[in-house]
């Protein structure tokens, strides 16, 4: 991401650009949840993501109940997600995944143990109502290759597999038909390198927001949360933005 960012500073062009992107301005944004647990905290908190005009919510739950209690509280017009991390054999995600019919998901993320378990995953989507997706483990295209034929939306990360390999995915997802949606639960670097992606994929729908309010904004007022539930793509030369000097000073640990 570095050497990507200093490529395009040099050419004095946004990564997006540099990359054949298109002039996409932003793109919706999900608030990605830290795991919650109780149903009363979980509905709670998907209240406030709705009224900060948030149109998407991922949550980090294993309990049926309180995944029940969060699309209460955000009615049937949010989209919700849930990753929960890899917990289940084949078995337990076929009857999970059943209960969490009601809830009407938009997606169940990397619900098998061991993640590379593509077969487990094949079997599981042939089996099941609900749209399956993963790949934050994954380590380069050829693991997506894998993928592309076990679950419905790829999900890479940036951080781990670095931009180069992060347009091959992109390749791999246009030619498969699948979704494309990173995981990017990132605040630096990552965050910015993805929103960059956005625009060099346009059918990219949505985009990872941690949903997690820092005391000060790293990159001043860019790439901030609009009212609409989008972020804005810095237009900036390499990744779009630079850190403000004034954060890195006062957090500055000596």
């Amino acid at each position: 991401m570095a050497l990507w960012d200093i490529a395009g500073k040099q050419a004095g062009l946004p990564l997006w650009r540099l990359l054949g992107g298109s002039p996409r301005k932003s793109v919706p944004v999900y608030a990605s949840k830290l795991r919650l647990s109780e149903p009363r905290y979980a509905a709670e908190a998907c209240a406030r993501a709705v009224q900060r005009g948030f149109k998407g919510i991922k949550l980090h739950e294993i309990n049926i109940d309180t995944v029940a209690a969060a699309r209460s509280a955000t009615g049937d017009d949010i989209a919700l997600m849930l990753d929960v991390n890899c917990p289940w054999s084949y078995s337990e995600a076929l009857t999970m995944g059943k209960a969490l019919l009601p809830s009407q998901l938009t997606w169940l993320e990397e619900p098998i143990w061991p993640p590379e378990d593509v077969d487990g995953l094949a079997r599981l989507r042939h089996s099941r109502e609900i749209p399956l997706a993963a790949g934050e483990n994954a380590a380069n295209a050829w693991g997506f290759k894998a993928l592309a034929d076990a679950v419905d939306i790829l999900q890479p990360s940036i951080t781990k597999i670095g931009v180069t390999e992060f347009v091959k995915v992109g390749g791999v997802a246009e030619l498969s038909g699948r979704d494309f949606t990173p995981h990017s639960p990132y605040f630096g670097p990552g965050y910015l390198a993805t929103l960059q992606m956005a625009a060099v994929f346009p059918r990219m729908a949505w985009m990872e927001y941690f949903s997690v309010e820092l005391e000060m904004p790293i990159f001043g007022d860019s790439a901030l949360l609009n009212a609409d539930g989008t972020v804005d793509i810095p237009q900036g030369p390499g990744l779009g933005a630079d850190p403000n000097p004034e954060v890195i000073r006062r957090y500055r640990v000596a």
